[in-house]
């Protein structure tokens, strides 16, 4: 193996989650403390930081403030008062909320790493989407009420709750090509308040090259959390779970980019956690001949009885 191997050789989640640790948490602490161990010998005399420090402290803020039932409890509050706040305007919606499941966010975490970025930039470990409408459709009036349940749902967080807007990442919207999305309904400009515009990536005034479209806000709380919302029309969603899927996303931008070599590709592959589901042992976790039922939030979604929260 290569140095350049080495210095990506994250250290193996496998045996913590055949170790029969009893819980995710307890998973989540002892791997932390092996990354942990890792960094501090990877530093040697040294006092500057490494990269697996980083992913120790990111992992570590998702462990104690996001994987936490009063984080959890009290945001999911928070959005119960935000579905009576929006059902005042006479506009269809639905609401979920999801924590990123602990798998999805280690493989995040590792990427960001291995391509340079800042993991801390990384701040969609909670989220909301809000679907808004059932048109099969959008036209100038559906979007128009996409918009405006957005600016209120800004406005309920920000004015109500006392979030605050954080600026969001360049948006990725290069290369839509209109003819190949004939359906797609793009507005003129964007309808979001003006005080709100450089917070909010609008992509349905300028969708994705696969005709992605929604609006992206990310709010910080009180307390330090941040939250990533997407709020998409009835047909919108459609589009983005069956035509232009998360998947498909995963893939062009981490796996299939045509600009990467083999060796990079092969590289590429430590940013994912390979494990045999089978021979997990968590409580609330079962596994046998390709049917798996996770509710530890591991890595497939669990929902509540009356799907108002959900991990994935």
């Amino acid at each position: 193996m290569s140095d350049e191997h080495e210095r990506f050789a994250f250290p193996d989640l496998t045996p913590f989650l055949y170790g029969d640790l009893g819980t995710l948490a307890k998973v989540q602490e002892e791997y932390n403390k092996e990354v942990e161990r890792a960094a501090d010998e990877l530093r040697s005399d040294e006092l500057s930081p490494t990269y697996l420090d980083f992913y120790h402290r990111k992992l570590e803020i998702y462990r104690t403030k996001y994987y936490n039932f009063h984080s959890l409890s009290e945001f999911e509050q928070e959005v119960l008062e935000l579905k009576q706040f929006l059902c005042k305007f006479d506009i269809p919606f639905r609401i979920s909320v999801r924590l990123k499941n602990y798998i999805g966010f280690i493989e995040k975490v590792r990427t960001f790493i291995y391509d340079g970025l800042d993991p801390f930039s990384i701040n969609d470990e909670l989220g909301v989407r809000v679907i808004v409408g059932s048109n099969p459709h959008d036209n100038e009036a559906s979007i128009k009420e996409v918009y405006d349940l957005a600016n209120n749902v800004i406005s309920f967080f920000v004015l109500k709750k006392g979030y605050v807007l954080v600026m969001p990442s360049p948006q990725n919207s290069l290369g839509f090509d209109p003819d190949k999305f004939p359906q797609l309904f793009v507005p003129k400009e964007s309808l979001i308040l003006p005080e709100y515009q450089l917070y909010v990536k609008d992509y349905f005034a300028q969708p994705k090259k696969r005709g992605y479209q929604a609006l992206h806000i990310v709010l910080m709380n009180p307390q330090g959390l941040t939250v990533e919302i997407q709020v998409r029309s009835f047909s919108s969603h459609y589009h983005a779970e069956f035509v232009a899927t998360h998947q498909m996303h995963k893939d062009e931008r981490y796996t299939n980019h045509p600009d990467l070599t083999d060796a990079e590709k092969e590289k590429l592959e430590v940013v994912n956690v390979h494990y045999d589901p089978e021979k997990v042992k968590l409580g609330s976790y079962y596994s046998k001949d390709g049917n798996t039922l996770d509710f530890t939030g591991l890595s497939e979604p669990i929902q509540d009885p009356f799907k108002n929260f959900f991990i994935s």
